[in-house]
C-alpha cells in the first residue's frame, strides 16, 4: 500500500520553565494518510460479498474490510439445510441463511421422519412426519409383521406391506393327518410347522379301542378322546348277554353292547312276565309276556260278560277272562229265566224261576177284581188283595169258569220264585 507524508501543525500543551501553566505550543508533525486509491469504493468484492452500506467512506483493500458475506458463504449445520433463494441475504447464522429440514421434528408415538424427508425444508412435522406400520389395522387373522412395525407404508398399501396371515386364515390339510393348532392361531409367518398339529387320524389304536369318526381330525396330542374302547372290554350286567355283532364298536354301556333278555323286561299294559322266557332276547311284549285277560274283555260276549276282577289274569279264554251269564246255566229246578244272558250267575236261584211264572208274567191287574171280566180277558188278569192272616199282599189269579160263564177268583197265588 502506498503512503503518502505531510506536514500537519501540532498543538501540544506542556508546562515548562519560563511558560505559563496550559500554554499551548504549536509545531509540526508527520502524519501518515491513506492513499486515494485505498478506498473501499475502489474495491470490488468477491462472490459472496457485497459492499457495505458506506463503502465509499471505508478505507480498505480487502473483502473483510469493505464488504459483509451473504448467505452463499454460509455453511449450515445441525438440522439446518442451504437455500440457493437465500444465497444473496446478508447474513451469517443457520437462523438467517438456512431452512430448518424435517429431521429437526420430534414426530407422534407411531409417526416418523422417512429418509427421503430428511432433508426437506419444512415449518410443520404435519409435512415431515408420517404413519408407520405400528399404527396400521389388519384385517381380522392378519396380525402385524413384527420387524416393518417402523416402516412407513405407500400410501394405500398398508395392509399389504404391514400385515401378513397368521394360522387362523391358514388351512391345514386333514389328508396329510394335520389339523389347525388354535393355541397358535396368533402366530406367523404361516405354515405348516408353525400352525398345524397331528390328528387322531395319524394314531393307531391298541386292542380293545377303536377311533370314532367323529374324532379323526381332532388334535392327537392330549386327546384322551382319539382311542375309546370298544365293547369286546365291556361287561354286560345281569339281565343283558353280549352282541357279538357289536364287539369291536365303540361303547361302554348295556345298551350299546348288550341284547336285553326278558329277564329284566318290563311288560306293557295287559301283559305279564313269562316266566318261561327269561333268557329270551329281541325283547317284546309277545316274547318276554302273556297276556292277561284284560285285552280278552271286549271278547266276552254272547253268553259272557265282561269280569274286571279278572283283569290281571293270565289267560285269553272266555271260561278263564269272562263271567258265564244264566244263558249256560241249566236248571235243576224250575224253567230258565227270561233273558238269561242279562245276569250274571250259574246257580238257580238266579238262572230259574217257578214254571208258573211265564203265566203271572203276563196277566194284568185288575184294581175292579175278577166279577164281570169276560172271557177273553179273565185268564189273564190278577188281582191283589190283603191277606188278613198274615197282614200282607197277596196277588190271586182270575180263572173263567165255563159251565158258569162267569169270571172268578182263583186260589192261586204269584209264584215268589219269579225273575
Amino acid at each position: 500500500m502506498k503512503r503518502t507524508i505531510r506536514a500537519v501543525p501540532l498543538i501540544v500543551a506542556t508546562a515548562g520553565v519560563g511558560l505559563s501553566a496550559g500554554k499551548k505550543i504549536q509545531q509540526e508533525a508527520e502524519v501518515l494518510e491513506p492513499a486515494e486509491d485505498e478506498n473501499c469504493a475502489n474495491h470490488r468484492c468477491s462472490d459472496g460479498w457485497v459492499p457495505f452500506k458506506d463503502h465509499h467512506e471505508r478505507f480498505g483493500t480487502s473483502d473483510k474490510e469493505c464488504c459483509k458475506p451473504t448467505c452463499k458463504l454460509w455453511e449450515c449445520t445441525g438440522d439446518y439445510i442451504p437455500n440457493p433463494e437465500y444465497f444473496k441475504n446478508i447474513g451469517s447464522s443457520n437462523e438467517q441463511c438456512c431452512d430448518l429440514s424435517c429431521s429437526a421434528f420430534t414426530c407422534p408415538p407411531g409417526q416418523k421422519v422417512p429418509q427421503t424427508k430428511e432433508e426437506v425444508a419444512s415449518v410443520n412435522s404435519t409435512e415431515c412426519c408420517f404413519d408407520t406400520c405400528s399404527l396400521a389395522t389388519c384385517d381380522p387373522y392378519f396380525t402385524l409383521i413384527p420387524d416393518r412395525k417402523q416402516d412407513i407404508p405407500l400410501a394405500g398399501r398398508e395392509k399389504e406391506h404391514c400385515c401378513r396371515k397368521t394360522c387362523r386364515a391358514y388351512s391345514c390339510d386333514y389328508r396329510n393327518g394335520l389339523t389347525n393348532n388354535p393355541e397358535h392361531n396368533k402366530l406367523s409367518p404361516v405354515n405348516d410347522d408353525t400352525c398345524c398339529t397331528a390328528t387322531c387320524e395319524t394314531l393307531r389304536c391298541k386292542k380293545g379301542y377303536a377311533m370314532p369318526k367323529s374324532k379323526r381330525y381332532e388334535i392327537a396330542e392330549g386327546n384322551p378322546n382319539c382311542c375309546q374302547p370298544t365293547c369286546e372290554r365291556h361287561q354286560c350286567s345281569p339281565g343283558w348277554v353280549k352282541d357279538p355283532a357289536r364287539q369291536t364298536s365303540i361303547g361302554q354301556t348295556n345298551e350299546a353292547c348288550c341284547m336285553k333278555t326278558c329277564e329284566i323286561y318290563h311288560c306293557g299294559d295287559g301283559w305279564a312276565l313269562n316266566p318261561e322266557a327269561k333268557e329270551f332276547i329281541d325283547v317284546d311284549d309277545p316274547t318276554c309276556c302273556l297276556k292277561q285277560c284284560i285285552q280278552h274283555q271286549d271278547k266276552c260276549i254272547g253268553d259272557y260278560a265282561p269280569s274286571v276282577a279278572r283283569n290281571d289274569t293270565v289267560a285269553e279264554t272266555n271260561d278263564a277272562c269272562c263271567e258265564k251269564t244264566c244263558a249256560l246255566h241249566n236248571c235243576t229246578r224250575g224253567i230258565p229265566i227270561p233273558e238269561p244272558r242279562s245276569v250274571v250267575s250259574n246257580v238257580d236261584s238266579e238262572c230259574c224261576e217257578d214254571p208258573r211264572c211265564p203265566t203271572f208274567r203276563n196277566k194284568t191287574i185288575r184294581p175292579g177284581g175278577c166279577n164281570g171280566l169276560g172271557e177273553d180277558v179273565c185268564n189273564m188278569s190278577y188281582v191283589i188283595l190283603l191277606n188278613t192272616v198274615t197282614n200282607k199282599n197277596d196277588t190271586l189269579g182270575c180263572a173263567w169258569m165255563d159251565e158258569l160263564k162267569l169270571c172268578r177268583l182263583t186260589s192261586d197265588k204269584e209264584p215268589s220264585w219269579c225273575a
